[in-house]
């Protein structure tokens, strides 16, 4: 299965002209917060044209004077080669302080980093303890991956009660993937009552790429966050 990023649902603002030029006289005199705001807005086109190069830039400005969501914001254009060349080992290094200080992105994209071996050496038992944690503070796309870990056994033996239990956490806030999966445990139960079960999680799936691959029988695949805007 490919990754396909998950994009997090946020309000949309309306940013003025006025705002979005106070930002950029901030950010030029150096203020770390403006300059992660504006290579955000560059990074998704909002407010500015799009342009992955400077957002890159500006994360980059940021995150030397130790803005942490800017170093997170940097390790997700590193990860997925946005604006710049592909960097995992950089990815992992920026997304370490971040993850440390409790950010739950941070840890998902870390984790992610740990199960695949991108950047580090692969370690089922960190990426798993970095998922838990995020999990443990109602994170859908943690839940998941860490349920990914139980069914197919990477890092400790294979449990499925516990990676249903935590697709169901997971499904409860409308994560697709985690629907899909749970859909397809419950089909493959005898017991007709999850059978009916797993009718139910498809239907509520609107995601068609990945009904595709979880029915044509493809692995589960880590699913990372992306940037964030504070």
């Amino acid at each position: 299965m490919g990754r396909k990023n998950i994009t997090r649902k946020t309000k949309t603002k309306t940013i003025t002209k006025a705002k979005i030029e106070k930002y950029k006289e901030d950010a030029k005199n150096g203020d770390a917060r403006a300059q992660n705001k504006l290579g955000t807005m560059f990074s998704k086109g909002k407010g500015v044209r799009q342009n992955k190069k400077e957002a890159v830039r500006l994360y980059r400005l940021s995150a030397k004077q130790g803005n942490v969501t800017a170093k997170y914001n940097l390790g997700v254009m590193l990860m997925n080669g946005e604006g710049v060349k592909r960097n995992y080992k950089e990815a992992v290094k920026l997304y370490r302080e971040p993850a440390k200080e409790g950010d739950t992105d941070a840890q998902i994209n870390l984790g992610v980093m740990f199960n695949l071996g991108n950047g580090v050496k692969q370690n089922y038992k960190e990426a798993a303890r970095l998922y838990r944690i995020a999990a443990k503070k109602g994170e859908p796309i943690a839940q998941y991956n860490l349920g990914l870990l139980f069914e197919y056994g990477n890092g400790f033996k294979r449990n499925y009660k516990e990676a249903a239990r935590l697709y169901r956490l997971s499904a409860k806030k409308n994560y697709s993937r985690a629907q899909h999966r749970l859909g397809i445990m419950y089909n493959k139960n005898k017991n007709k009552t999850t059978r009916k079960l797993s009718s139910h999680y498809y239907l509520r799936d609107d995601d068609k790429y990945n009904i595709s691959n979880i029915k044509s029988g493809g692995s589960g695949y880590p699913i990372p966050a992306t940037a964030e805007e504070q």
